[in-house]
């Protein structure tokens, strides 16, 4: 019978740490989800800050040099061009990371059901004793 009480004990001990780690897991997880939003928002926002940036260039520049606008016109077009790729990455980052996320809790959540599961049948045998 103490056999018994003390494979129980060490069985729910184990789940317990189990537990805390995931517990870990999922917390280190939202902090690394909120850096990388925070990363994200930056970036959205010197994204948007650069783009007014260029367009203001471009028209001091359009105002002063004048002959040289289609030569402008161009330099703006590419930049915006990478900005505008730069954006896509950054909204498959964005899909990606939330879907890590996702995953993430659906796993802990799983494992957090398999220990109840085990919690309740630990218990169950153990009123049976």
């Amino acid at each position: 019978m103490q056999d018994i009480n003390n494979t129980t004990n060490i069985k729910h001990f184990v789940l317990l740490n189990r537990l805390d780690t995931l517990e870990k897991e999922y917390k280190e997880s939202i902090f690394r989800f909120n850096e990388l939003s925070n990363e994200i928002n930056s970036f959205e926002t010197n994204y948007m800050q650069s783009i007014q940036e260029i367009e203001n260039q471009r028209n001091q520049e359009h105002q002063v040099i004048g002959d040289n606008f289609v030569t402008l016109s161009k330099y703006a077009d590419g930049i915006r061009k990478y900005l505008e790729e730069q954006e896509k990455a950054l909204a498959k980052n964005n899909t990606a990371l939330a879907d890590e996320f996702i995953s993430i809790l659906n796993a802990v959540q799983y494992d957090i059901n398999e220990i109840q599961l085990r919690i309740s049948n630990l218990e169950s045998k153990y009123k049976q004793l």
